[in-house]
């Protein structure tokens, strides 16, 4: 029986939810940061951006940088309680899904039960925490740190995957790696670069990213964020996702 392709949604890691310049991009799918000037954890605020969000499909990145990387315990602290602040943001703008950066290293036992409280904490609140990768980092890592969750998913992050393969920090065959993640994979970021994380639109890095997705599941994937650091190019990146959907469905009937 042939598996039927899912059409993920495809949308735009956005900037500012507010701004409404002649530089505006839009999509009926949106990924927001807290790190967005605009952004601040008040009432007025937050009912400001639920109303330039209304009708938009929408998630969150969080603004930590890696958890339990800081090593002053006050700091480590002060992270886990940001993390649960945009956990009740994320609840009260309707933002379904939270990306989430780990230490490269592996998780110690403490920093796993305190990772396990997190992901209560997110689904008392009806908010799925997504695992994303950083850049250049360790693939060995990163699979041990996610088979302590088994729900957690995962947000592939092509761009941050090949900083990992240029750099030789990934330690395990491409492939191999996809394969022992992909049915963790429900999400996607999309962008290229020429081994630093650069951010640049897909035709213009050195990953071959028709290559990497055609390796993945995408039956499972529901969004997949351009995330581009150039604006003005995403919507032609939009509309290559999407030529590109339309031939593995082509395939797919084969």
């Amino acid at each position: 029986m042939v598996k039927r392709l899912q059409t993920p949604k495809i949308g735009l890691k956005i900037g500012s939810a507010l701004y409404n310049g002649p530089n505006k991009v839009d999509s009926n799918v949106v990924e927001i940061i807290p790190k967005d000037l605009d952004f601040q954890f008040n009432r007025k605020t937050l009912d400001k951006f639920k109303k330039a969000l209304s009708g938009k499909e929408r998630s969150m990145h969080t603004s930590t940088k890696r958890v339990f990387t800081e090593t002053d315990k006050k700091l480590r602290e002060l992270e886990i309680l940001i993390l649960r602040a945009e956990i009740l943001a994320s609840e009260y703008l309707g933002c379904q899904e939270l990306i989430v950066h780990l230490t490269q290293e592996k998780l110690r036992k403490t920093e796993i039960k305190q990772f396990e409280e997190i992901l209560r904490f997110a689904k008392r609140h009806n908010v799925e925490i997504i695992y994303e990768m950083n850049k250049k980092f360790n693939g060995k890592n990163f699979l041990y740190n996610l088979s302590q969750f088994p729900k957690l998913k995962v947000n592939l992050d092509i761009g941050h995957l090949n900083t990992a393969i240029i750099n030789k920090t990934l330690k395990i065959p491409v492939a191999d790696f996809i394969k022992k993640i992909n049915q963790r994979i429900v999400y996607l970021h999309l962008h290229n670069n020429e081994g630093e994380d650069e951010h640049k639109s897909l035709e213009e890095g050195s990953l071959d990213w028709r290559s990497v997705l055609n390796q993945v599941d995408l039956s499972k994937v529901r969004k997949i964020i351009l995330e581009l650091r150039d604006y003005q190019k995403m919507h032609g990146d939009a509309k290559l996702i999407k030529e590109y959907l339309k031939e593995r469905v082509k395939c797919n009937k084969k």
